[in-house]
This record gives C-alpha cells, sequence and structure tokens, in this order.
C-alpha cells in the first residue's frame, strides 16, 4: 500500500479503520525514500504512574512466584549470600506454606478408569 500510495499516487480508503474519531487526526507519519512509514511525533512519558509497577512487598513469596517458583531454600540462598544483585525484602513474612501453581505442576494424571472393554489388536 506504501508503494501505491508514494509512488504510483494511488488513494486508498479504509471503511473499516477509522483514525479521526474526532475529527482531527491522531497521528501523521512520513514515508521515506525505501517505503517505510515512520511516526512523526514524540514519547511523553507518564511519571505519575510509574509508581504503580511497584504495589507489591517484596516477600519471599514474590522472589518465588519471580524466579518461576523455585524452591524456598534456593531462594532464601540467594538472599543470605547475595547471589543476586538487587534482590531486597521488604517484609519478614512466613512465606505461604501451600503453594498451588508448585502443587499443580507435580500432580501426575489419574490412570484411565477400569473398563469392560479389552482390545485383542491395536
Amino acid at each position: 500500500v506504501l508503494f501505491l500510495t508514494h509512488q504510483k499516487d494511488f488513494t486508498v480508503t479504509i471503511n473499516a479503520i477509522k483514525m479521526r474519531p474526532t475529527g482531527s487526526p491522531l497521528f501523521a507519519a512520513s514515508i521515506s525514500d525505501s517505503n517505510s512509514a515512520f511516526l512523526n511525533g514524540q514519547t511523553v512519558p507518564i511519571a505519575e504512574y510509574a509508581s504503580a509497577a511497584i504495589t507489591l512487598p517484596l516477600d519471599i513469596d514474590l522472589w518465588h512466584r519471580r524466579l518461576a517458583h523455585h524452591h524456598l531454600a534456593g531462594v532464601r540462598t540467594l538472599l543470605d549470600k547475595k547471589l543476586v544483585t538487587g534482590m531486597t525484602l521488604d517484609s519478614k513474612s512466613a512465606p505461604d506454606p501451600i503453594c498451588e501453581p508448585c502443587l499443580a505442576g507435580k500432580m501426575h494424571p489419574n490412570p484411565f478408569p477400569p473398563s469392560k472393554w479389552h482390545t485383542s489388536q491395536p
């Protein structure tokens, strides 16, 4: 589409997507000689929302989950021996002894129930 509109002066109308909900363009893009489109504009930082990224207290349970449910003794070793840079605890609360995702990962499926039918050949 970029080649046709930029090089061959085609006009493309797309009715399924509306880029002007208020009547004014939402964005503009410049097209280079190699038919690549680049959005014109700048990224606006939103500082007031940056603090929302850190809302949970850093406790042993959170690190257990962040480290793909690594065993708690291993997580404690990482903390105690400072084997990981930036790994800190904000809370000394005791970890939950029952981690449901860990339990689910260790479960085995039940065998098939007994059946009256038996095959003699595959």
